[in-house]
């Protein structure tokens, strides 16, 4: 299952709990939170309301599997949505970046 992502910068810890309102009201639920990012994410779901009438058409008409083949197609193809919401400034490193090391000569000598 393959998920789309988008990475997001708010100015503001204020910012970022609008913005995270803003995601949850069009469907979002939050997946992590911090108090310097927060990740939300939209799951993909099938219409109901498609699926019904489908059947509807194929009981009462006798035609409608090529619609829910359709349906059924369409659903597939759709991925989840992830937003990952980022104040900006907050010094939180990205995910993707390697761990950094002590660099040598650095630390304690040995004794």
């Amino acid at each position: 299952m393959a998920t789309k992502a988008i990475a997001v910068q708010a100015a503001t810890p204020q910012d970022m709990e609008t913005m995270t309102m803003q995601y949850i009201a069009q469907g979002y639920t939050i997946a992590n939170k911090t108090a310097a990012q927060v990740s939300l994410i939209k799951r993909k779901k099938i219409s109901t309301t498609w699926i019904i009438i489908d059947l509807v058409c194929i009981l009462l008409f006798g035609f409608g599997l090529i619609m829910l083949l359709i349906t059924m197609i369409v659903y597939a193809a759709d991925n989840d949505k992830m937003v990952t919401i980022t104040v900006a400034g907050a010094g939180v490193a990205p995910t993707t970046s390697a761990p950094s090391w002590p660099q040598a000569g650095t630390g304690p000598m040995p004794q």
